[in-house]
Order: structure tokens, then sequence, then C-alpha cells
């Protein structure tokens, strides 16, 4: 991103688990970058056993974009006294959701207690465990976009229509935080 767009401002790079990465968490972290991130994190048996130790009362409701409850599920931050931050970039927050599933879905091995478990790390202090999900929850849109363009694009399409249209993921300056 061009410096005139940089300068001043802080830019939220937010990914699935495919940047949860230790090479790209320290990337993202190194000092004079203007970045903070929400990067999804791959849920292993020590971020597991983590979430099975938390106590019901660690557990905040999720929100909605509204401000009203989300049903059915809930986060929680996943302290630095436990092993799943170590060797991890320093002020790194770990926040994981419980969700019901939704009807249908299938459970994974990862989940717990009937609940679907998601979790991703976050750069973003001074911001509550509710509004850090949300935030971070809301990059789906973005990728349902993205997937409904692309599958719009790739279709057969009959001789006589336009051209594809391309589909792209933008980083917009000035993201901030994310919603309040």
């Amino acid at each position: 991103m061009p410096k005139q767009y940089r300068r001043g401002r802080q830019t939220l790079i937010r990914t699935d688990s495919g940047g949860g990465t230790h090479a790209f968490v320290a990337w993202l972290a190194q000092r004079g970058r203007w970045l903070s991130y929400s990067a999804g994190m791959t849920i292993t048996d020590a971020l597991h056993q983590a979430v099975l130790k938390a106590p019901a009362s660690a557990w905040t409701p999720a929100v909605e974009p509204d401000g009203g409850i989300r049903d059915g599920a809930w986060g929680v931050e996943i302290d630095a006294g436990s092993n799943c931050l170590a060797g991890w970039s320093k002020g790194m927050r770990l926040i994981v959701r419980k969700e019901r599933p939704q009807p249908g879905a299938q459970l994974r091995f990862t989940d717990a207690d009937g609940h679907r478990l998601a979790c991703f790390a976050t750069s973003t202090g001074g911001e509550a465990v509710a509004a850090l999900e949300l935030r971070h929850r809301q990059r789906a849109r973005a990728e349902d976009r993205i997937r409904a363009a692309r599958a719009f694009a790739c279709s057969p399409a009959p001789p006589s229509s336009s051209p594809p249209v391309a589909a792209a993921s933008f980083v917009w300056p000035g993201a901030g935080p994310g919603p309040r």
C-alpha cells in the first residue's frame, strides 16, 4: 500500500487459518509495520486442552453487528499462562469461539461438548473479546462475496455475454480495529 495512504493509520489484516503461521504472524508483528492482525488459527491439541480447562464464567456471549447477543455462541481469551502462546509474537492474544453447529453440520474431533470451535490470534489490545470475535467473524462475509464473484466469473457463459467479472481481495487503509 502506498505510504501516503498508510501514514498515521493502522491497517487491519484478517486471514483464515492459512495466515496463522509463525512466519506470517511474526512478519505482521514486526515493529514499524503499522499493521494489526486477526489471523485464524488451527486448533492444536494443546489449544483444545486449554479450551476444555476454561471455566464457564470466562466465556463471554458473542454479539451481532447490531449489538444484540448472538444466540448459542461464546468467546474466551486463552491466557498467556497456557503453553498455547509459547513461541508466538509478544502481545499476541488468542481468542476461541464456541458455537452451536448449524442444523445438519458435522462436528469435528476438535469440537467440544457439542459446540463447534474456531480460534484466531490478534495483535489488537484493549478490546473486549466479544468485539474482537465479531470483527474476525465478519471476515467470512468478504470471503463469501469473493467466492460468489469467482463462481460467477468461472461459470459457463453464453457466447453473446460480456467478459467475466474478476474477483479480488482488497486491503482498505484505515481499517482500524473494526466495528464497534
